[in-house]
């Protein structure tokens, strides 16, 4: 098991160099989020204190105020809480990429892609022209990552797009495969 700076626990397991089997779960680190977490408690006792020391005259606009930030802090309490609940399963068995969610114990099939289908695999800012189309799927645990790596490919004959956060030696292999296809 090998942790990383970006918010996730990654689980790797290969079967030797030669063999194309490699399979990462990706899952948020429950201590960040809880941080996170805190932190907004504590931005919003600090914004309700703000609130309270303007002195508003009209009571119904205070407790709406009071009330919006409470809800806005329920939603994303809830939302940190769910993510917790979800990791990806990002595969590569003999020349095909598979990505599964899983949550709480069961496992979907998201996508099943040869890797010979595989158009583009990289950064977003790297995508070449004709490929900028709307992103189709998000297979991350991240809301705000910076590793996400975009792949494009064919799918009955149209283009599609999605991002994950496989490692860097994820996508070397499925480099490493493509150039020797």
């Amino acid at each position: 098991a090998m942790y990383n700076h970006n918010y996730r626990f990654r689980i790797t397991y290969y079967l030797g160099e030669n063999n194309m089997m490699h399979k990462e779960v990706v899952e948020r680190k429950r201590t960040h989020v809880i941080a996170l977490i805190l932190l907004l408690i504590t931005c919003v006792l600090y914004i309700v204190e703000g609130i309270q020391a303007l002195r508003i005259e009209n009571l119904f606009v205070l407790k709406v105020c009071e009330f919006t930030l409470l809800l806005f802090t329920i939603i994303f309490i809830i939302l940190e809480y769910l993510s917790c609940k979800v990791a990806y399963k990002y595969s590569l068995i003999a020349d095909k990429l598979i990505i599964n969610k899983i949550y709480h114990g069961n496992e979907t099939n998201l996508e099943s892609i040869k890797l010979s289908d595989i158009l583009y695999l990289g950064k977003r800012k790297d995508i070449p022209k004709e490929y900028r189309l709307k992103c189709t799927g998000k297979y991350t645990c991240e809301l705000f990552g910076h590793d996400k790596i975009y792949c494009v490919y064919k799918k009955e004959n149209e283009v599609s797009i999605f991002n994950f956060e496989p490692s860097e030696d994820f996508i070397r292999r499925i480099t490493k495969y493509k150039k020797a296809v």
